[in-house]
């Protein structure tokens, strides 16, 4: 429950909450306690219902103490509000898999717990803009609400809060946290990375440059700032990934975040034209490339770093910070952590669960994603529901938590669009205009249904299976053009709207490829009848 609550008896309630830093040797900066301990107490006049909400703040908890009764309460005699920014629905999911459809759920609550002005990691403890939580979670966010302005918002914290050296914050708005920085409040290097991801996804979901333009300068101001802090190309130190099963390897994953930062940098050059910067910083970024590979990659192995996990894999791996001869290898050395050395669980964290599933996704093997979400015991989603969860955790281990309301691990949401309705932006869409739908028919999963409302209009997926035959209807708004990729046993067996797809005059044959017949084409609804 957030923010608020009634009654109608007469008695004490006392709601609690608060962040006690001391434990983690944590400074809030000046003035900030080192337990910001938060207490409620609300004394109802026992004539009608009376309502308390706190002005200001907000809480999230998950009992209140009630004192002075003279009966057993009754389910009806309190009630929660729940609260949040006015967020409308951007997005819908719901599949043939209850758990799944519990997890969204888990999701969206977790979500709506965690926008107050700013996304926070959570609604309980801390109520902190972290950077790596919204790097982590803001595609997701994206797909479930419109967030163009929150974002906007969340752009203009970090703008308010950069740091002297030109460095951004842990945190935005700035609180004085600045673990593994690199000195005058700076944050660790991941966290740093929310202020130009923002800025992309502004740019693809939404269509607005201007965010991109506006803070170019501070953009090159804080990758020219990383770049002094570089030695031969690389830098070794940050949190690296956070709350994983597996050991973190902090220099790795801090490398491979540089690179993410100056990549970007070069987009937004591209974006606006400038043609100088084009050429240093794709050339910085090419640098980076080669330092990592020679530093990192065991030659002739696909293995990255000493101790191999699924992190080290998958970041070189998201990345493509990985030779083309050695890039299968590498892959197949990622599958072999999964499914052989963790029994088909995931051993990621707050960065390497969203990566690992984009990497999985990219692959074409989201069976192996669908196996790993669709797992009971520990780590895995499916876990937390097995404990009772409706709302995210911070760990993936119960019950020692941080936090029992946390949104960074909300990235599943963002799979089953992407992944199981199919629904995602092209890589070079500007506002959604150009859209790649491709569902996966995978696992035990007999039916999907997914919508996503973008800036041009609603785009839609659905699809049903009996046997080896799939039924999928697809809906593409105006102003946007699409590429349908169809499973399918072989293109002649795909028929669209009554037609066989290779003589439809309204659909462009691109290629067969990984078992799905790809379709080039604008706007329309789609029936489709395919054969896997």
């Amino acid at each position: 429950m957030e923010e608020g609550c009634y009654s109608n008896a007469q008695q004490l309630f006392s709601c609690a909450a608060g962040h006690i830093k001391e434990i983690w040797n944590l400074s809030g900066g000046p003035g900030a306690p080192k337990t910001a301990f938060q207490q409620d107490n609300f004394i109802a006049s026992g004539s009608g219902d009376d309502v308390f909400q706190q002005h200001f703040t907000f809480h999230g908890f998950r009992y209140v103490e009630i004192h002075g009764l003279d009966y057993a309460p009754r389910l009806d005699d309190l009630k929660g509000l729940r609260l949040s920014a006015s967020l409308s629905h951007a997005g819908t999911f719901e599949c043939s898999n209850g758990s799944f459809n519990q997890i969204q759920k888990m999701v969206e609550w977790t979500f709506l717990s965690n926008v107050f002005s700013v996304q926070s990691d959570c609604p309980g403890r801390e109520k902190f803009g972290y950077g790596a939580d919204i790097v982590t979670s803001a595609e997701a966010f994206i797909y479930n609400y419109d967030m163009v302005n929150f974002y906007n918002k969340t752009v203009n914290d970090f703008v308010n809060d950069v740091r002297p050296n030109g460095g951004m914050p842990e945190c935005a708005p700035y609180n004085g946290i600045d673990s593994k920085g690199f000195g005058e409040g700076t944050g660790p290097i991941g966290w740093q990375l929310a202020f130009p991801y923002v800025q992309k996804l502004i740019y693809t979901f939404y269509g607005d440059s201007r965010v991109i333009k506006d803070n170019y300068h501070l953009t090159k101001g804080m990758v020219d700032f990383l770049q002094s802090k570089a030695e031969n190309n690389l830098i070794n130190h940050g949190i690296s990934d956070h709350v994983s099963v597996d050991p973190k390897p902090e220099a790795l994953t801090s490398a491979a975040f540089y690179y993410h930062n100056v990549k970007l940098l070069v987009d937004f050059a591209e974006i606006l034209g400038n043609s100088e910067d084009i050429e240093k910083y794709s050339r910085l970024a090419h640098n980076i490339k080669d330092a990592f590979i020679h530093r990192y990659l065991i030659p002739g192995t696909g293995k990255f770093d000493t101790l191999t996990t699924q992190i080290t894999q998958v970041f070189a791996l998201y990345y493509n910070l990985i030779p083309e001869k050695e890039k299968d290898m590498a892959f197949e050395v990622l599958i072999n952590e999964i499914l052989e050395t963790h029994h088909g669980h995931l051993s990621t964290g707050i960065f390497g669960t969203k990566m690992l599933y984009d990497v999985l996704r990219r692959k074409d093997r989201n069976d192996i994603a669908y196996t790993m979400t669709n797992q009971k015991d520990y780590p895995g989603y499916r876990y937390m529901l097995e404990n009772d969860a409706t709302t995210l955790w911070e760990n993936w281990d119960y019950p020692d938590q941080n936090s029992l309301n946390h949104p960074m691990f909300g990235w599943v949401s963002e799979w089953f669009y992407r992944s199981l309705a199919g629904i995602n932006p092209a890589t070079d869409a500007i506002g959604f205009d150009r859209i790649v739908v491709k569902p996966f028919i995978i696992g035990d999963l007999q039916k999907v249904k997914g919508q996503y409302l973008s800036i041009k209009g609603p785009v839609s997926c659905s699809w049903e299976r009996t046997g080896d035959k799939v039924n999928i209807v697809i809906f593409v708004s105006p102003n946007i053009n699409a590429l349908i990729h169809v499973p399918a046993k072989n293109p002649q067996s795909v028929v669209i709207n009554g037609m066989k797809a290779l003589s439809n005059p309204d659909l462009e044959f691109v290629k067969f490829e990984n078992s799905f017949a790809v379709f080039k084409t604008g706007n329309g609804r789609f029936e489709v009848s395919t054969e896997l």
